[in-house]
């Protein structure tokens, strides 16, 4: 190896070892654009004690407000509200189940996704039976009854792959 292309290859390794230690720069609030600013203004105050993780987190989320059409800040204004009216209580148990499926696999969140999807092509009526019927069931009748429902849509997912599958031609043509 030439002596020069080692040195290189040092500089560069060091640089960044450097890096990865060096601190994080928080974002001041001069840092924002002029839009930012505006939509983070209620945090004006606050914003250079607030942890750096929170700033990084609003600057984004101001950002991507800025970048909503008006029909999804309509939407996102009446969630948010919805969300404020909830019980502490009821907030805590949406954030643990958040969680749990955050934590899922990317596969079990898509299994999760695709069941959701199936029970809101129902009609009403469809979906209220089905809930009655489910309500009805005793704590281990419900386990047995969702491991059912997971192993059919495992099944479901399975032919689909295979009718995707390109066909091989047989050995015969």
């Amino acid at each position: 190896m030439e002596p020069m292309k080692s040195h290189i290859r040092q500089w560069l390794l060091g640089m960044l070892c450097l890096c990865t230690y060096m601190p994080v720069v928080a974002i001041t609030w001069e840092d924002l654009s002029a839009e930012q600013r505006s939509v983070l203004y209620e945090y004006k105050g606050d914003w250079q004690g607030l942890p750096v993780e929170r700033r990084e987190r609003l600057a984004l989320g101001a950002s991507r407000w800025l970048e909503m059409a008006p029909a999804e800040r309509s939407d996102m204004r009446r969630r948010f509200s919805r969300w404020q009216n909830l019980s502490p209580e009821k907030r805590s148990q949406l954030m643990q189940r958040w969680r749990k499926f955050r934590d899922l696999s990317p596969q079990q969140r898509q299994r999760l996704r695709n069941s959701q999807q199936a029970i809101r092509d129902l009609s009403p009526k469809q979906r209220k039976a089905l809930r009655e019927r489910f309500q009805k069931l005793s704590p281990q009748e419900r386990q047995r009854a969702l491991k059912r429902m997971e192993q059919r849509t495992q099944r479901q997912q399975r032919n689909i792959r295979q009718q995707q599958r390109p066909k091989r031609p047989s050995k015969r043509d």
